[in-house]
C-alpha cells in the first residue's frame, strides 16, 4: 500500500517511507487527511480526490475516515460480481490516523484490520465512489420510513448496526428490531438506542415473515432492510432516496463491501444498476436484498414475500417483483455485508449449496422461465408468493 498526506486541501504527497509517517504527521493539520492507494496515483485521480475532499468531504466534522471504490470497473450487466480486494482503498483524518499510529502501525496496510478497529472504537465513516454522478446537495427529506432488523444471535453486531442507523444523513422516521427468539434478548443493546424500538416475536418465525408481518401491521411510505450482523453507510437512505426519485423507482438497492469473518478479507461487491434490464431474460442476482429500500405501496402490491419460507425469500421476491415493479441499484456502496459462520447462507443446514436450498433455487429457476413464457405471450405473471401463511403480532420489550 502507498500512502500519500493530502495538506491545505490542494497538496497530495507521497510518503516514500512508511516507517517516517510518524514524524511526517506531527507537522500536519488534525483535519488534514492520509489517503491509503495501492498504486501510484495520475495526475487526473490526484486532481478527483482534492476536489472531492475539497466539496464533499474536508469540512464533514462527523467523518472520520472514508472507504473509497475508484471506478476503474464497469457494472455487471446481469448478476453480481465480486472484484478484487485491492479495489478498496481509504482516506482518512490526520487525528485518526494518530490513534490507530499509537496502537499499531500494521492496523493501516490490512483494510480488515482497519475496519475491526473502527468499529470496536465506534468511530463514524462513510463510503464513497470516486466519479460517481449522483447529486450530493443538502436535500431535506419529508417521508415516513421505518428501518426493520431482524434479529436472532446477533447481538455481538448489532450494536455498530444501530449505530449507523441512528447516524444516518438523512434521519429515519423510526427504527424497529424485532428478536426471533435469541437465547439472549438484546435488550441493553437497544436500550442505548431511545430511538429504536425492540418487539419479539413468540415462536421462531424467520427474517422474512418479521419483515412481512411489521409492514402488515404499520403504515410507513418506505421501509429499509437492514440485517442485524451488517451495516450501513451513514449516507445509504440519502442515496436510495435520490435515486428512487431520480428513477420513479418502486425499489433501490446500493452496492455492497464482503466484510469475509472467515477469511479476514474486505471486498467490493458489485451489482448491476438495472435491476429490471438484468433479470429481463433469466433469473439472477442483481440485487441484495438487505441493501433495499421499498414503498410500502409497492411491497403490498406484489403481496410482500413467500413468509412461509425461512430462506430464499428475498430471491423468490425479486424474481416475481421484478415484471411489475421498477428497481434499480444505486452506483454506490451503502453497505457493509458480514459473511460468517453459521449465517442463514453458511450454515450447514440452511447455506448456499446445501441440498434443501439447491431444490428451492431450482423450483424458483423453473417458475422464472416459466413467467418469460407468460409474458411472450403477452400476458402478466401472476404476484402470487410462493407459499405464504398468516403474518403474527408482535409483543414490545419494556
Amino acid at each position: 500500500m502507498l500512502f500519500y498526506v493530502i495538506t491545505n486541501r490542494e497538496k497530495c504527497t507521497l510518503i516514500s517511507n512508511i516507517d517516517n509517517l510518524n514524524s511526517l504527521l506531527d507537522n500536519c493539520a488534525n483535519s488534514d487527511w492520509l489517503f491509503c492507494y495501492p498504486y501510484e496515483i495520475n495526475s487526473a485521480l490526484k486532481n478527483k480526490l482534492i476536489y472531492c475532499l475539497e466539496h464533499q468531504w474536508y469540512d464533514n466534522k462527523n467523518i472520520d475516515l472514508l472507504w473509497l471504490t475508484v471506478q476503474n470497473y464497469d457494472f455487471p450487466h446481469l448478476t453480481a460480481q465480486q472484484l478484487s480486494k485491492d479495489d478498496v482503498s481509504w482516506v482518512g483524518k490526520v487525528s485518526l490516523i494518530k490513534k490507530i499510529l499509537e496502537t499499531d502501525r500494521s492496523i493501516l496496510e490490512n483494510n480488515y484490520r482497519l475496519l475491526n478497529y473502527l468499529i470496536e472504537h465506534k468511530t463514524l465513516f462513510q463510503a464513497d465512489l470516486i466519479q460517481s454522478k449522483l447529486n450530493k446537495n443538502n436535500i431535506v427529506y419529508h417521508k415516513n420510513i421505518l428501518a426493520i432488523v431482524p434479529h436472532y444471535e446477533c447481538n455481538e453486531w448489532l450494536d455498530y448496526c444501530l449505530f449507523s442507523l441512528i447516524n444516518q444523513s438523512v434521519k429515519l422516521t423510526d427504527i424497529v428490531v424485532v428478536d426471533d427468539q435469541s437465547s439472549k434478548m438484546p435488550k441493553n443493546i437497544s436500550a442505548n438506542y431511545p430511538q429504536v424500538t425492540l418487539l419479539k416475536s413468540k415462536h421462531k418465525i424467520g427474517p422474512y415473515q418479521i419483515i412481512q408481518s411489521v409492514i402488515n401491521d404499520s403504515d410507513y411510505d418506505y421501509y429499509m432492510f437492514q440485517d442485524a450482523d451488517d451495516w450501513s453507510m451513514i449516507d445509504r437512505l440519502r442515496v436510495s432516496i435520490e435515486l428512487m426519485d431520480k428513477m420513479g423507482a418502486d425499489m433501490v438497492g446500493t452496492q455492497e463491501y464482503r466484510v469475509d469473518d472467515i477469511n479476514h478479507t474486505l471486498t467490493p461487491v458489485v451489482y448491476p444498476l438495472n435491476v429490471n434490464k438484468a433479470l429481463q431474460e433469466k433469473p439472477g442476482h442483481p440485487l441484495l436484498h438487505p441493501t433495499s429500500l421499498i414503498k410500502r405501496s409497492a411491497f403490498l402490491r406484489v403481496n410482500g414475500f413467500a413468509n412461509a419460507l425461512l430462506y430464499g425469500a428475498d430471491t423468490e421476491f425479486l424474481l416475481r417483483s421484478h415484471f411489475h415493479l421498477k428497481i434499480y441499484n444505486s452506483p454506490e456502496f451503502g453497505y457493509f455485508r458480514r459473511k460468517r459462520h453459521n449465517s442463514l447462507t453458511t450454515s450447514p443446514t440452511t447455506g448456499l449449496g446445501t441440498p434443501e436450498r439447491e431444490k428451492l433455487l431450482n423450483t424458483l429457476k423453473a417458475i422464472a422461465y416459466n413467467n418469460y413464457q407468460i409474458v411472450k405471450q403477452g400476458k402478466i405473471p401472476s404476484t402470487t408468493p410462493l407459499v405464504s401463511k398468516p403474518c403474527v403480532k408482535f409483543e414490545k420489550v419494556p
